[in-house]
């Protein structure tokens, strides 16, 4: 572990001893050194940390996240490095080697490991969650190619609602559809035919899907493929609507 001062070291080692303790472990004092590098300049002060009213072995140097230090020299480079990964990785080790001061404890015969202390923050509720998608929208240069390509290949029906619109009905979901540049409000922020990329699920088998979009002389750009779904593996077939969108049918 490291710290800035001599008091932040004392308050790491005491915490992580307390820590050690919660788990029935025991930290050998015989075994554990503490290194001082002053800043640049500064007069050299040996460091006073105890364990159990015991002054810690003070060390000139020693090897610390796999880098060599000494109490006469700075942190090198790739310390400074190996610290700063440790920090992004566990978001405990601060990197305060450009410091006034630089303390340093190991623990021989122990692998590196962080504790955490403190009460742990109060898992935040939900205030609510969703349970399954009523609609989406999709935004077509021709609705009534659209309506067609549905209809015929997915075997959707078409639905008349509000003051002339227009959706697509399947299962206990629907498509509403979208003209290009006559949208309704509020809309996407950059509504865009050909931007979707949606899968669905037919209770056929795959190979008569396949044999329909033969039929209709539309191109299967991949499959029967594997694919992992909402609720496990399915098998799809991959092709493209009047728009360019995506369809996956599995």
């Amino acid at each position: 572990m490291n710290a800035s001062s001599h008091q932040d070291m004392q308050v790491s080692r005491d915490l992580f001893a307390s820590a050690c303790t919660d788990f029935g472990l025991a930290i050998s004092t015989k075994k554990t050194e503490v290194l001082h590098q002053p800043s640049p300049r500064a007069p050299h002060t040996e460091p006073n940390i105890s364990a159990k009213g015991e002054s810690l072995t003070v060390a000139d140097k020693f090897t610390y996240l796999g880098s060599p230090m000494t109490s006469s020299a700075n942190i090198n480079t790739e310390e400074t490095h190996r610290i700063a990964r440790a920090s992004t990785t566990f978001g405990r080790l601060d990197d305060q080697s450009n410091g006034p001061t630089f303390l340093a404890l190991r623990m021989q015969g122990m692998n590196s490991g962080i504790c955490k202390s403190g009460v742990p923050a109060k898992q935040q509720e939900k205030s609510f969650s969703v349970s399954r998608i009523d609609h989406l929208v999709l935004t077509v240069k021709d609705i009534d190619a659209t309506v067609t390509f549905y209809s015929q290949v997915l075997g959707m029906d078409k639905v008349t609602f509000g003051e002339g619109r227009t959706a697509l009905a399947f299962g206990n979901q629907k498509l509403n559809l979208h003209q290009k540049g006559k949208e309704f409000e509020p809309k996407a922020a950059n509504p865009t035919p050909g931007a979707i990329d949606i899968c669905f699920i037919t209770e056929k088998p795959i190979q008569s899907v396949v044999k329909n979009l033969e039929s209709l002389d539309i191109t299967v750009e991949e499959g029967p493929v594997k694919r992992t779904g909402a609720n496990g593996p399915i098998t799809s077939v991959y092709f493209r609507d009047p728009d360019k969108n995506l369809i996956e049918v599995s």
